[in-house]
């Protein structure tokens, strides 16, 4: 089914910022980190961070740390890391400049896929959205929804499940802390029985974990509890924020970026201290308040110039990406999401970063929708394409190929054109390129009609490789396990 799978190569990234403005942000992030601090609000972490040289404030619960600290600490974070997936072919090598989009996650609300409503996230739509992303060009996979007809004590084992089953790729925030530090355990064990035990789950991470800070400057006990735990096991954890402009943040775009930066930072440097090495990456996600709303807003220019932003300053530290991209404030399909989607994509992609996140959203991620899943793909393909540019080697130039033809001629059937169609154009999945004849002919289908008919062809015929049954019933136990903590708590 993945024909096409989405990665491009950024050779000349557009920047925000030149060389001079990128080192002041970095020296004001040092001073936000030394003067300000980060609060850490479990008392443990604090003293764990003052033995290694952080200077704490008990009452206050603020850590706050030497400029040398910090450098020192981010340069022992891995500069490329590898996320492995169920089915080698899909392992993902994060590397500078290399662009690989990835789906949206976390809704609590889905767009029918029969009636068009909208309404709440169950199970089953996760198990679909899951498989129907193994069906699409995304490398990686995602807990797109939250179910709501699962038990809170059992939601992070139950995502966890839901990915390890459904899908052969990468499970990005596949170990998360929704259910608390038992719930995170129950779906480390249950990465472990899938790869192999747990000195396998230190090798090959085919899924990760995230953990983040609560803006302004603030660690809750579960954030650090999933950054502990993760770095114990080696798993890659996506340290991350949600500052909101003129809300947790200030209202300057610039200023929003020092204290992301301060916040991802400040869990990087916690990450490899417990564990020298690991794997970490730079989710920022900052966002703008819509001060006409009082809303956060996705869709905006100002969100789309955060996230490049995000992805520059993560490239100075030499650390793997994730910012919000193909994302908006559209609750349908209308002109509003597209011109939302393809800004935020193009920019973020040419920004060079490695994962722009958002793919299936809709009204700043509260909704999930199959038919945008399928059209995102096909939006990133188009983006893709553009952002690679044109190709100017000898092959391209095609000097011999302009005198074989000569005047009059047609290159139609020439072996150059073959052989360099797919090299030089993208051809559309969804986009309608025919004439008006012709596509009434087919039916006089909008784009929407095609993604869905698209998106209901997947779910019917694409099917991941099973899991072994002794691994889906260990899965099963765990996660009734995990249910049946919620009826003794009770």
């Amino acid at each position: 089914m993945n024909s096409n799978l989405l990665r491009a190569k950024v050779n000349k990234p557009h920047r925000i910022f030149n060389r001079d403005e990128l080192y002041d942000i970095h020296l004001a992030t040092m001073s936000v980190l030394e003067d300000t601090g980060v609060q850490f609000l479990d008392t443990t972490v604090l003293d764990f961070l003052e033995r290694y040289g952080a200077t704490v404030d008990k009452k206050r619960r603020i850590a706050r740390f030497r400029q040398y600290l910090v450098e020192d600490l981010i340069k022992k974070a891995p500069r490329t890391v590898t996320l492995h997936a169920r089915n080698p072919k899909y392992d993902l090598r994060l590397e500078p400049g290399t662009v690989y989009p990835q789906v949206g996650g976390e809704c609590p609300l889905v767009f029918d896929l029969q009636t068009n409503e909208v309404r709440k996230a169950t199970l089953r739509d996760l198990n679909d959205l899951v498989r129907l992303v193994d069906g699409l060009d995304f490398y990686t996979n995602c807990c797109l929804v939250n179910p709501t007809d699962v038990p809170p004590s059992s939601l992070s084992p139950h995502c966890t499940e839901s990915l390890l089953n459904n899908t052969e790729k990468h499970c990005f925030y596949g170990i998360t802390a929704e259910s608390g530090y038992e719930g995170f355990l129950d779906s480390i064990g249950m990465v472990a029985k899938v790869v192999g035990g747990t000195d396998e789950l230190r090798k090959r991470h085919i899924a990760s974990s995230a953990a983040f800070a609560t803006s302004p400057l603030q660690y809750t006990p579960r954030s650090t509890m999933a950054i502990r735990q993760s770095a114990e096991h080696n798993i890659p954890i996506n340290v991350g924020t949600n500052p909101m402009a003129g809300a947790t943040s200030p209202i300057s775009l610039v200023g929003t970026l020092i204290q992301q930066n301060a916040e991802i930072l400040a869990g990087v440097i916690l990450a490899q201290l417990y564990n020298p090495g690991n794997p970490v990456i730079y989710d920022g996600f900052a966002g703008i308040m819509d001060m006409k709303s009082a809303t956060l807003s996705m869709g905006s220019p100002e969100q789309a110039l955060l996230s490049a932003g995000t992805a520059q300053i993560a490239s100075r530290y030499g650390l793997p990406s994730v910012f919000q991209a193909c994302i908006g404030d559209s609750k349908t399909w209308d002109p509003q999401m597209g011109y939302e989607k393809v800004l935020s994509a193009y920019m973020t992609a040419l920004a060079g970063g490695n994962l722009p996140m958002g793919s299936g959203h809709h009204d700043n991620a509260l909704i999930m929708c199959y038919k945008t899943l399928v059209l995102d793909n096909e939006i990133w393909n188009v983006v893709l394409r553009a952002i690679r540019g044109i190709n100017t080697d000898d092959e391209a130039f095609a000097i011999n190929v302009i005198h074989d033809v000569g005047p009059g001629g047609n290159y139609l059937a020439h072996q150059h054109t073959s052989r360099n169609l797919r090299r030089e154009q993208y051809i559309p999945q969804l986009t309608d390129r025919t004439t008006r004849d012709t596509w009434k002919r087919k039916g006089a289908k909008s784009i929407l009609d095609r993604a869905r008919e698209k998106a209901l062809d997947i779910l019917a015929s694409h099917h991941p490789e099973p899991l072994e049954k002794d691994i889906q019933e260990n899965l099963r136990q765990t996660v009734a396990r995990a249910e049946r903590r919620l009826e003794m708590h009770a």
